[in-house]
């Protein structure tokens, strides 16, 4: 999830849901490479996937697509990395 919080936020209950990082009307397919998951649903004002359909859109697009691809470093390449801040 891009916000980190916990699936129930103030007693209201929030979902994962599977969001195309290239919209599929774009083309996109429904390949890892292309899916993250982020809290929703996308009907509901304040999730992320609410707001990967907003006018906030293109922003998070570019930021799924570099944790993507960071993700999918060749073993070596992402050796040199070190993620632990992140967790």
């Amino acid at each position: 999830m891009l916000c980190g919080f916990p699936f129930v936020r103030r007693s209201i209950p929030y979902t994962l849901d599977c969001h195309h990082i290239v919209f599929r009307s774009q083309g996109g397919v429904g390949e890892p490479k292309n899916l993250a998951m982020l809290c929703g649903p996308v009907t509901q004002t304040g999730t992320c996937h609410h707001a990967a359909h907003s006018e906030r859109a293109a922003e998070i697009r570019k930021i799924l697509q570099g944790y993507i691809e960071w993700i999918y470093k060749p073993k070596e390449v992402a050796a040199e990395f070190d993620i632990g801040e992140m967790w």
